[in-house]
């Protein structure tokens, strides 16, 4: 007899953040693929995954929604939405020949 009452506390030790039933997350990809345009398969909890479109010209620090992907509302058994920015990685290159080849791509576009 008498209520059960108990305290849940998520522990965050991924880069995800919740946020009620909606998971909010970060990743990092190359600026080509922002140009380009790509699909990456994310990995969101709990172990699943997710393909995600990235159109060419996406800007770095787009935010992608995926609904129904999220925390399941135990109340409806409806899912939350998975909130993804994607922000750029920028790579070193150290070859002076293909320096000179990203150079004359840039004097073309601009």
């Amino acid at each position: 007899k008498g209520n059960l009452l108990l305290t849940i506390k998520l522990v965050n030790r991924s880069q995800w953040r919740v946020d009620g039933y909606d998971l909010h997350g970060v990743i990092k990809i190359p600026v080509l693929d922002f140009m380009l345009g790509t699909d990456y398969v994310i990995d969101i909890p709990p172990g699943k995954t997710i393909q995600l479109n990235i159109p060419k010209g996406t800007q770095t620090g787009t935010t992608f929604s995926v609904h129904g992907h999220g925390i399941p509302n135990i109340k409806n058994g409806k899912k939350g939405t998975v909130y993804i920015k994607v922000n750029g990685i920028v790579p070193k290159i150290e070859d002076e020949e293909l320096l000179k080849q990203i150079d004359n791509i840039r004097n073309q576009i601009q």
